[in-house]
């Protein structure tokens, strides 16, 4: 993809798989989120039908390997649909690619039994994960954070406060962040 020439200077190219899946999210964003903009700015409905329409395509739930039902895309492929979507509306962005963020933690730290559990309901139901990390008086720094996980058994009683849970009201899956040690901070 990147090659340098006899000058020196760094040359970008996409492939053509990569223009294909830009012409494909662009021509999404065109026909599916431009002429419905405005109606979800002013209702503040959630776009569950342009959502479906995403998910049928492959323009949502990128990051999600092929064992789990995803098409295993890569964080530049994530960057291309997303560029192409917030030109259309950057709130309807939003609320189509929240499920990348929200199930980041299971990607990287999920043992293989809650990856099967949650990335496959995510793919065969088409679920929406919320993403739940915001605090009133901490903002998103995960260090300064004060809800807590205190287990009980085999589960984790929450406590605490969020704010800004972006897809929250229509979200069948929540990635909470808490402490299990309150007195933490960076490591």
């Amino acid at each position: 993809m990147a090659t340098t020439k006899a000058t020196g200077g760094l040359q970008l190219e996409m492939s053509s798989d990569l223009k294909m899946l830009q012409e494909l999210a662009q021509d999404f964003t065109t026909k599916e989120i431009i002429p419905q903009a405005s109606a979800h700015d002013e209702s503040s409905e959630w776009p569950r039908a342009i959502f479906a329409k995403a998910l049928e395509l492959g323009l949502v739930n990128i990051n999600i390997p092929e064992a789990y039902g995803g098409v295993g895309g890569s964080v530049l492929e994530e960057c291309i649909v997303t560029e192409a979507m917030a030109y259309g509306c950057s709130g309807i962005q939003t609320a189509l690619m929240i499920n990348q963020l929200a199930v980041l933690p299971i990607l990287i730290a999920g043992t293989d039994a809650q990856k099967e559990r949650y990335l496959t309901a995510l793919m065969d139901e088409g679920s929406v994960f919320s993403y739940c990390m915001t605090e009133p008086d901490a903002g998103s720094d995960v260090a300064g954070i004060k809800s807590t996980a205190v287990r009980k058994g085999d589960k984790y009683i929450l406590n605490g406060s969020k704010t800004w849970i972006t897809g929250g009201p229509v979200a069948s899956y929540f990635t909470v962040f808490a402490k299990t040690d309150p007195d933490a901070r960076h490591r």
